[in-house]
């Protein structure tokens, strides 16, 4: 099976597609966001499979489906994140939002 690659903008972490509540960026979590051309969606919005990995420096995402490269994030979850750990402000994080800082 063909792993797609696509980036996903206005990205976030949460637990499910169910409930929706933020969660660190972490294997295990979902991820959900802006994405154009995945699996014949022209534009939308998705709910990632289950984070298989987490490549900090490239700014990619993978699950059993597809690798993401992370645009935006959405700014809801970026500011959660800063609350969650206000010990990595954003601007302290060379590279990568207080999101993909979180623990």
């Amino acid at each position: 099976m063909k792993i797609a690659k696509v980036k996903l903008d206005n990205w976030c972490v949460v637990d499910s597609g169910t409930f929706q509540e933020f969660r660190d960026l972490a294997p295990g979590q979902r991820l959900t966001g802006r994405v154009k051309g995945l699996f014949g969606i022209p534009h939308g919005t998705v709910f990632s499979a289950v984070i298989v990995s987490i490549d900090d420096r490239r700014r990619r995402v993978r699950t059993a489906n597809a690798v993401y490269r992370l645009g935006a994030v959405d700014a809801a979850y970026e500011k959660w994140a800063g609350q969650a750990t206000a010990k990595f402000p954003a601007q302290a994080v060379a590279g990568f939002t207080t999101a993909q800082a979180v623990r």
